[in-house]
């Protein structure tokens, strides 16, 4: 004979309680996730944790499944010819000091239009400036949805910067601006004690933080 389901027996249990009662029960199973927003110092790195430091004391921070740290780009210098990016510290612009950091052999863009007549203006200018963006070592999925435009960053011999190869295979002349960029691709092993600042988005899970997203950026050391 079939074993009845734990559900199905709890089933007129459940349904013999006062409406109210049953909203309560059911809010009982379903655990709520309290999401985080931190914003901190990194003052330790561990194998799969690091440590952040806040006002409100020390958390631990994991990465969530599949999620990477993003690089945040303070006022970047590309330098594609040598594969090189320099990215100044926030804080230095009357004595401009810049941290050197190594680009990925394949760099990719997706950039990001207010909205769909911004993204005309812009892509029938020459050369187009790209602000809104995020590099990555790895493709970014196709979209189908405007206004978004991905593609492959490409070097030409005697070019001092990047072309952008678009999935219709068209080369379009652009300048990498500075607003709001970013390059993920990182790792925890890539954060700095110390001189590294973070801002996390993500849920408390336990004692930890869980990150769903995570923006680092190099700072003095004090």
């Amino acid at each position: 004979m079939r074993r009845a389901s734990y559900f199905s027996l709890m089933l007129p249990l459940l349904f013999g309680l006062p409406l109210a009662a049953q909203r309560l029960s059911l809010e009982d199973q379903a655990q709520p996730v309290e999401k985080v927003n931190l914003l901190g110092s990194v003052v330790e790195v561990r194998k799969y944790s690091f440590i952040v430091a806040t006002p409100d004391g020390e958390q631990t921070v994991k990465l969530g499944k599949g999620v990477s740290l993003e690089l945040r780009l303070h006022k970047p210098q590309y330098q594609p010819e040598s594969n090189k990016l320099l990215v100044m510290l926030p804080g230095t612009e009357n004595s401009p000091a810049r941290t050197e950091i190594e680009l990925p052999l394949n760099l990719f863009v997706r950039v990001q239009f207010a909205h769909e007549h911004q993204m005309k203006r812009i892509m029938s200018s020459n050369p187009k400036r790209l602000n809104n963006y995020q590099l990555s070592p790895e493709p970014f999925p196709l979209v189908s949805e405007k206004p978004v435009i991905t593609g492959k960053l490409i070097v030409e011999q005697g070019r001092s910067g990047f072309l952008l190869l678009t999935p219709d295979a068209a080369r379009h002349e652009i300048i990498l601006g500075h607003q709001n960029a970013s390059m993920r691709g990182f790792d925890i092993q890539d954060l700095k004690p110390l001189t590294t600042r973070i801002k996390i988005e993500g849920f408390k899970s336990g004692d930890a933080i869980v990150a769903n997203r995570a923006f680092f950026w190099p700072v003095e050391a004090k």
